[in-house]
């Protein structure tokens, strides 16, 4: 971060599943969306909040399973104390730390 300003908007994911790739995707972080199109590359390792009954994702599925992993905006104050860091807001925050979580196996690899 640099005055204020995000050095992160659009990136390239791998949603990964402990060491399995499941899908590669362009996430707007700032925008808060899947851009394009998702390449499935393990269906199997898809969690369940980002795809159909069908088993298949796209980004609609896939841009709500990230904001679900976000912090909710119910806490007290997160963006006071993600600022004090220097981090502009929750989903930032997510796309930086590759969305890691001790409840499951599902983290993003940013690209490159």
């Amino acid at each position: 971060m640099c005055c204020g300003k995000s050095i992160l908007t659009t990136a390239r994911f791998t949603l990964m599943c402990r060491d399995h790739e499941a899908a590669t995707f362009v996430w707007n972080v700032s925008e808060r969306y899947v851009a394009g199109c998702i390449e499935t590359i393990g269906a199997a390792y898809l969690p369940w909040g980002a795809r159909d009954h069908e088993g298949n994702t796209n980004r609609r599925l896939m841009a709500l399973w990230i904001a679900d992993r976000s912090i909710p905006h119910t806490r007290h104050n997160p963006p006071r104390r993600l600022r004090a860091v220097g981090i502009e807001d929750a989903d930032m925050l997510l796309a930086l730390s590759g969305g890691t979580s001790p409840l499951d196996q599902y983290w993003l690899r940013r690209e490159g």
